[in-house]
């Protein structure tokens, strides 16, 4: 609405003080309405922004560029009801290191079966893009996903990655999968599980 209700002010004013004087009233009041406003949306300054830490020993793993997707990404856990409360609130904070890395969507949903086993889901534009999302985890991001990754009493919290098929061409799965365990291993990630069975025929 603030197009539509500037052009009448702005009309306004032209048919008062001439198109000139409406353009400076008009470019002045929105400079001093944004330094009334700026604070109050908690913009931080640019000396307030930290630069994120990446450990240098971190390897930059080599992988095909395939494009497939959209990629939709699983991460299970058994959660025990005294530790509910904690989960929440670091799965809020992963919640904001996936939509920072990368992901255009992201939510925790619930088993109705099994309400202790949560799954959080999130969703990026390409399997290139969650290879770049991992390079995108910080020092501090890894230290987040190490911490969700101890609250589960099951077995090991899991993950699960979906590839979105492309009807009517086909893709090289194999180049998919290259580089990602690497990446699992070293950003603190969920480990992918790479011994689930396989079809021999």
């Amino acid at each position: 609405g603030i197009l539509p209700i500037g052009s009448i002010i702005a009309g306004v004013l032209a048919d008062r003080i001439g198109a000139g004087g409406a353009d400076i009233v008009m470019s002045s009041g929105a400079i001093m309405l944004g330094l009334f406003v700026a604070p109050l949306l908690g913009i931080p300054a640019l000396n307030d922004v930290e630069t994120p830490d990446f450990t240098e020993d971190r390897a930059f793993i080599e992988h095909a560029e395939t494009e497939g997707g959209p990629v939709l990404i699983m991460n299970t856990w058994q959660v025990d009801t005294s530790d509910l409360a904690e989960f929440l609130d670091v799965m809020n904070e992963i919640r904001l290191v996936r939509l920072r890395t990368g992901a255009y969507r992201w939510r925790l949903y619930r088993d109705t079966v099994d309400p202790h086993r949560l799954t959080e889901l999130f969703l990026t534009v390409s399997w290139t893009e969650h290879l770049a999302q991992h390079r995108r985890i910080d020092d501090s991001s890894a230290a987040i996903l190490r911490k969700a990754r101890t609250f589960d009493r099951g077995d090991g919290p899991t993950t699960t990655h979906l590839v979105a098929v492309d009807l009517e061409a086909a893709d090289d799965w194999d180049a998919l999968v290259a580089a990602h365990a690497g990446y699992h291993q070293q950003d603190g990630s969920i480990h992918v599980d790479e011994h689930r069975p396989r079809r021999t025929d």
